[in-house]
């Protein structure tokens, strides 16, 4: 099941293990051609293929980009810094779970074993 967060680029994702496979997940749901969403804690989503088109390139670009800097030896911390800067105040109030850095490791893993 995926849930909302994985088709609005603009609200605050939450970063499980591995975003590849989340990507993929995503093309799944994206194959099926959806007429509606219903994601959550959002509104319904009518028509969400193109959103969910974008955020599947949105994701694959910013992946890209973390595993060149990282081939280029530079830490996670110092991707999270590069690519968006300072943690916001989401990540304190939840203990780092919702993090930048999280996600950068979330896209790294399979290269960090």
């Amino acid at each position: 099941m995926i849930q909302g967060r994985h088709i609005l680029p603009w609200s605050l994702p939450i970063f499980l293990d591995d975003m590849w496979q989340i990507i993929d997940d995503l093309r799944k749901v994206r194959s099926l051609d959806p007429e509606v969403m219903f994601p959550a804690p959002t509104h319904i989503v009518k028509s969400p293929v193109e959103k969910l088109d974008n955020l599947i390139v949105y994701l694959e670009e910013l992946g890209g980009k973390i595993v060149k800097l990282y081939q280029t030896g530079m830490t996670a911390d110092r991707i999270r810094d590069q690519i968006f800067g300072a943690e916001n105040i989401i990540a304190e109030a939840t203990q780092q779970q919702f993090s930048s850095l999280n996600m950068v490791k979330s896209f790294l893993r399979k290269y960090a074993d």
